[in-house]
């Protein structure tokens, strides 16, 4: 969380975009803004200014109020830092690759980061996203050619991959989830 605070703490215009996305994501976030705060070293006891992110919830009535990011659910805290990478690629038009995407997500965020990538004007340098996911769910947003699979085998602990449209007889409107819950296209974990 730190590096992507500093990382969003280099530009107003990068805080600002984070703060519209995190709002866009639904989390009860009415802003972000990053502020300085002073902490003690533990190790030498010297005083150090560093950077941390702060968001501000709406209270009803209430007057709204802010609290330390670190504070919220790791799923809220899991969004900002993803947004590092997303938004460094989306700006770049390179490629993200993620490891485990839905880690610490509602299952209903993953169509939400996907949608960054699909819409024109949020990647209007084509920027693509790579992320590897063991929610069987996220099938259904994709087509046949965007679909890998992995399979590691048993006996020597290799792993074999490849792209569902590769396999015979897999069609663009199949029920991906069901055929692949069914164990059609293999790469199915069977627990002994």
């Amino acid at each position: 969380m730190q590096q992507a605070t500093e990382y969003f703490n280099k530009s107003p215009e990068l805080i600002h975009e984070v703060s519209d996305l995190l709002q866009r994501a639904d989390v009860g976030i009415s802003n972000l803004d990053i502020r300085q705060i002073d902490l003690v070293d533990p190790t030498t006891g010297n005083p150090d200014r560093i950077p941390h992110p702060f968001v501000t919830h709406p209270a009803g009535d209430l007057p709204p109020f802010s609290m330390p990011l670190g504070l919220e659910s790791s799923g809220t805290k899991r969004v900002f830092v993803l947004l590092m990478y997303l938004l460094e690629s989306l700006h770049a038009g390179t490629p993200a690759v993620i490891d485990e995407l839905e880690s610490d997500l509602h299952p209903h965020m993953i169509p939400w980061i996907l949608r960054l990538f699909t819409t024109p004007v949020l990647n209007p340098k084509n920027a693509q996203i790579f992320f590897t996911c063991h929610s069987a769910d996220v099938m259904s947003r994709l087509d046949k050619t965007q679909i890998m699979l992995v399979e590691k085998d048993p006996d020597d602990s290799t792993s074999s991959a490849w792209r569902l449209d590769e396999l015979q007889g897999v069609r663009r409107d199949d029920n991906f989830i069901g055929k692949y819950n069914a164990g059609a296209y293999g790469a199915v974990p069977e627990p002994v």
